[in-house]
């Protein structure tokens, strides 16, 4: 019980110290996730006429994520936007999960799961179907949301990744 005590300070004293927001707590728990670094081994997909560009899913989210925090910002520079409309913390953290649920063979991978989610694939039977079928981004939400929530509790009021 004692170890619990202490373990409870230690995790309360930590976040009381933890200047990142909450936005930025979440982007940190995306990039030390085991989904996120699942990327490094599914093959980008790339054209026969960029072959010299070959990369993983990895690099690929990492490079969109870039992006995604540099138009963000670029916005809220010039005022197109307020900071109390948009996040650069948030839009990094949305294109790190962009391809979270995406299947390897990019989107005749993800025709193929869908054809056996929904029972249609004789060559591929499941032991469960589904109506709706798969579909790569709302997988990305159900890994974010369901799958690799870590438990909450006095500390941690709302689930997280």
């Amino acid at each position: 019980m004692a170890q619990l005590d202490r373990d409870r300070r230690l995790l309360s004293s930590t976040r009381q110290e933890d200047a990142r927001s909450e936005f930025q707590r979440d982007r940190d728990r995306i990039l030390y996730s085991a989904q996120f670094r699942r990327l490094s081994g599914v093959t980008q997909v790339t054209s026969p006429a960029e072959l010299h560009s070959f990369h993983n899913r990895l690099t690929h989210t990492l490079e969109v994520a870039q992006i995604a925090r540099r138009i963000a910002e670029r916005l809220l520079k010039l005022s197109v936007v307020s900071p109390s409309e948009l996040d650069p913390d948030v839009c990094e953290a949305a294109a790190l999960t962009h391809d979270l649920g995406h299947p390897p063979f990019g989107h005749n991978g993800e025709k193929t799961l869908d054809a056996a989610a929904r029972g249609r694939d004789p060559e591929c039977v499941l032991p469960i179907t589904d109506d709706d079928g798969y579909e790569g981004n709302a997988q990305s939400l159900r890994i974010v949301t369901k799958l690799a929530v870590r438990p909450s509790g006095p500390d941690r009021p709302v689930p997280t990744i």
